[in-house]
């Protein structure tokens, strides 16, 4: 179960709203990280049962600085400088 009560559906209803908006030429993402958090448990499941880029296409937003930075950042002793 994902966090807040969401099921099954609502989590697949919340990696549809990403992609969707990831799909746009201008992605509005600021509503990005909460969708990241309501999914993790199923993203974490689909990334060790998937590929790479079958991942990637699953949850495009993990291409975006803003959230993989602070992800790597917080695992990590090593400073990224990802400018």
């Amino acid at each position: 179960m994902e966090p807040d009560g969401e099921d099954d559906a609502s989590t697949a209803q919340h990696i549809a709203a990403m992609k969707r908006e990831m799909a746009r030429t201008a992605p509005d993402v600021t509503f990005i990280p909460d969708r990241m958090i309501r999914t993790f448990s199923a993203r974490r499941k689909f990334i060790q049962d998937s590929s790479l880029v079958g991942a990637l296409e699953e949850y495009p937003a993990m291409t975006l600085d803003s959230i993989v930075s602070p992800k790597i950042a917080s695992n990590s002793t090593v400073k990224l400088d990802m400018h």
